[in-house]
């Protein structure tokens, strides 16, 4: 379909059911390709001109990192997404992201914390993380990742105070990480 030079619309119709990923060769894409196109390979998304948000949703039903090929992520689709995987704030551009997705993000999973704009970096965002890291109970099990230290890090290096919410046992450990005794 790549090459034919008048793309009707059965052609391409059938080229799509051929091939999902004919889609983005396909100069007037019509919604019911579209659609054909997404419900095959969700990754299809990619390829098709106007992403609507029924089209999005199809495209995350068959795998929620497809969400990265979303150009304009809308609220309501990635909040939907954090709620299932706040790990996949990494896939939503900063300029896309706001302080209540954010929040979500680290009280499905903490992690998160490291794909959040910095702007969004509040005294509230960095309790909420280090209350779902206690939940996890990551400290007590002697786990340290490079990736949960440079959270908690960033955290107390910002909001010192926040120290305090760990309990003592874990807050012991936090102070002789930080001071390099681990």
């Amino acid at each position: 379909i790549r090459y034919v030079k008048e793309q009707t619309d059965e052609l391409c119709m059938m080229a799509v059911k051929r091939w999902a990923d004919s889609i983005k060769f396909i100069k007037n894409q019509t919604p019911e390709m579209c659609k054909e196109a997404v419900t095959q390979n969700g990754h299809c998304i990619l390829g098709i001109k106007k992403q609507t948000y029924e089209l999005c949703l199809e495209a995350i039903k068959h795998d929620i990192e497809n969400l990265k090929y979303i150009r304009k992520p809308q609220l309501k689709l990635s909040m939907h997404v954090i709620k299932f995987n706040g790990l996949c704030l990494r896939f939503i551009k900063p300029r896309y992201q706001t302080y209540k997705l954010c929040l979500e993000a680290v009280k499905n999973k903490f992690e998160a914390f490291l794909y959040i704009d910095p702007n969004f970096n509040t005294k509230e965002l960095s309790t909420e993380t280090i209350l779902q890291i206690n939940k996890s109970d990551i400290l007590s099990n002697r786990v340290w990742s490079i990736r949960k230290y440079d959270i908690l890090n960033t955290i107390f290096s910002k909001y010192p105070e926040l120290i305090n919410l760990l309990n003592n046992h874990d807050r012991y450990k936090i102070e002789c990480s930080l001071q390099g005794f681990n």
